[in-house]
């Protein structure tokens, strides 16, 4: 719903959170972050921006610096965060703006969209009928290294020549086996990563690839790969079943898809005007 006056005649400190831009005028958004904050789109133009009336106060740079190590208060406001976002894929295209993004009042919202209009509509004319999905892989080293260790010839004729030979030569041989064992085992890690994302960019408008996630002690796995793949909303389906086959074909390895997402990861659209 359009934003109404009553924050700007409001006494009280109080300033505007924006989640992002927009081509249209989506409902149905809230809650937002902040205590209760609605959820309201203000229009400027033919331009729209998500946003929530905040108290200032919990927003500052210096509030938001002092709470940095309140875990948990900042994990559920990024979500929120991300979470009116998402809401608002299915309803519009949307330019997501970073976390934190605060703003004294609506006029400042509001000069902010106009002077950064023309970046906003190249964005959103690039965005739009698009998505972001992520994925992470990982590998379970001990699997792998047993699938590495019945199937490559060169283990299997180290194996062999090992059972004919004396301890001594034969400890000096397995050595060499467990060397060439790593060795192999990174080559498949590079091989799957290299073979996933390559099938997955080509059905994909735009990546971007990072490095391995944090690790995850508990499931024993160990964390390979993170990318993220920009898809034409309509080839989504395809995008995913071609996930699933390569999941499917690498057993030692566990693939962790998420989205889709707004494009976070394909805009440079960082703006943020913080209050004194």
């Amino acid at each position: 719903m359009p934003v109404s006056a009553r924050a700007d005649s409001d006494n009280a400190p109080q300033g505007y959170y924006v989640y992002g831009i927009t081509d249209g005028a989506p409902e149905g958004l809230a809650p937002g972050v902040g205590p209760g904050a609605p959820v309201e789109v203000l229009v400027v133009g033919d331009l729209g921006a998500i946003i929530s009336p905040v108290p200032l106060a919990a927003f500052t740079p210096e509030a938001v610096r002092a709470r940095q190590d309140d875990l948990a208060w900042i994990a559920d406001q990024v979500r929120l965060h991300q979470e009116v976002l998402a809401r608002a894929l299915p309803r519009a295209t949307v330019v997501p703006l970073r976390f934190g993004t605060v703003f004294r009042d609506a006029e400042g919202v509001r000069a902010m969209v106009r002077e950064h209009a023309a970046r906003f509509r190249e964005a959103l004319a690039y965005l739009a009928g698009r998505q972001e999905w992520g994925l992470n892989i990982s590998v379970d080293q001990a699997r792998l290294a047993e699938q590495v260790a019945t199937t490559s010839p060169r283990i299997q004729q180290l194996a062999a020549r090992q059972q004919a030979l004396r301890s001594g030569a034969a400890y000096m041989l397995a050595k060499q086996r467990d060397q060439i064992l790593r060795e192999e085992v990174d080559q498949a890690i590079e091989n799957c990563v290299r073979n996933v994302h390559a099938r997955l960019a080509a059905e994909a408008v735009a990546t971007v690839a990072g490095g391995a996630t944090s690790g995850s002690a508990a499931s024993g796995t160990e964390p390979v790969f993170k990318s993220a793949y920009l898809v034409e909303t309509r080839n989504a389906r395809t995008f995913l079943a071609l996930l699933d086959d390569l999941a499917a074909a690498q057993p030692a390895f566990s693939f962790t898809v998420n989205g889709p997402w707004p494009a976070y990861s394909f805009v440079n659209l960082m703006l943020e005007q913080t209050h004194a």
